[in-house]
């Protein structure tokens, strides 16, 4: 979507009305109010919080391995260039274009590491705010914390390029633009608030859901999947982990329900197909770095400020309702934590041993060989 500058202000109406902008949603609409497909992680008359959980995240869990490759590439990049940089039986045309590529490639795959471990092992996630107390929506992008004005907040729907796992279809982002006060209002800030929505009427139903937590009363919120206990093993095995990979055996309805409303209408057994378990061992890192990702990452402090009120006093009533809140609810969880926990586990540590093997059988023989060829010529 175009930066806030570049929107045209509402044009003059001449019964005073303001007609939409290009690619805003109406704020008031008969549409039903959809849950985020990030997971809640607070709903209660002070704020209700959105998880970071998108497919950035995905990207920044995997980063720490994306480091570990290139480090590999630049430990055979290295001795093989200077070795052939000192070898006298090479022709100096190709000794010379063989320092070029190891002086460009060299300092690019250094950056690389360097960026893909600031991203990820050195980087805060933050939560998405809707302050309904102070009237504000707030979280930060990056190392800038961003905070709107919910009374001045309008939204909008764009179209974005899909990710592959869509085919690369087009996608739809809902984004929040704040304007300033006035006569002649103009785009002051925007914070996207979810991207990768299958159209614009998603956006629509999802701008509705926050609009009647920010404006109406608890009843006109839906029932809702609220992730409890903050970044526990719990937590990131289940609500944040590997379960959330989209099977090829599951069901549109399925989908839909996310992976405890799965999880529910199995008495809590989970679904561990041939497909979870060939990915979980083939490509495990993926896996396993969403799993530490989510229980390790630290999160970033927001403006004590913008916080200070969200914390609920002791005994204060919650009027909003959670999808389901049975007795048996944590022992069921405890129960498909175990065993996800426990399967996973196995499917990496085959994995993992089987590209050890590979790498040892393949390759390390072959960089200590060209290393210690290049510590004896020097």
């Amino acid at each position: 979507m175009r930066k806030p500058s570049d929107l045209s202000p509402y044009p003059a109406a001449s019964d005073g009305s303001q007609p939409l902008m290009q690619g805003e949603l109406p704020r008031h609409s008969d549409a039903t109010p959809q849950a985020p497909p990030r997971s809640i992680v607070k709903l209660d008359s002070r704020s209700m919080v959105w998880a970071y959980d998108e497919i950035a995240s995905d990207v920044e869990a995997l980063s720490p391995f994306m480091a570990l490759a290139l480090l590999f590439m630049l430990a055979f990049i290295v001795p093989a260039s200077i070795l052939i940089i000192l070898d006298d039986k090479q022709p100096w045309s190709g000794r010379l274009i063989m320092g070029a590529i190891a002086a460009v490639l060299t300092p690019g795959f250094v950056a690389g590491i360097i960026y893909l471990l600031k991203i990820s092992l050195f980087s805060r996630y933050a939560d998405l705010h809707f302050n309904r107390k102070a009237q504000s929506v707030y979280t930060q992008e990056g190392k800038i914390a961003v905070r709107l004005d919910w009374n001045h907040v309008r939204p909008f729907a764009s179209a974005v390029p899909g990710p592959l796992t869509m085919g690369a279809l087009p996608a739809w982002a809902l984004t929040l633009v704040e304007f300033s006060a006035g006569a002649s209002p103009r785009p002051i800030q925007r914070l996207q608030v979810q991207g990768i929505l299958p159209d614009r009427d998603a956006c629509q139903r999802l701008w509705e859901l926050i609009r009647r937590y920010m404006d109406e009363a608890p009843e006109q919120v839906p029932e809702l999947e609220v992730v409890r206990g903050g970044r526990t093993w719990q937590s990131a095995l289940l609500d944040f982990g590997p379960m959330r990979e989209v099977s090829l055996a599951d069901s549109s309805e399925e989908m839909e329900a996310g992976v405890i409303g799965r999880l529910r209408k199995r008495n809590w057994w989970p679904v561990i197909g041939p497909f979870r378990i060939f990915w979980w061992t083939a490509f495990w890192p993926g896996p396993l770095s969403t799993i530490l990702y989510e229980r390790f990452r630290r999160e970033a402090l927001l403006p004590a400020a913008w916080t200070a009120e969200e914390a609920p006093t002791a005994g204060e009533a919650n009027p909003y309702r959670f999808r389901s809140q049975a007795s048996d609810e944590r022992a069921g969880r405890r129960k498909a934590t175990w065993i996800i926990g426990t399967v996973c586990t196995a499917c990496i540590a085959v994995g993992a041993s089987v590209w050890a093997f590979a790498f040892h059988v393949a390759f390390q023989s072959f960089l200590a060989e060209i290393w210690s060829e290049l510590f004896h010529k020097l």
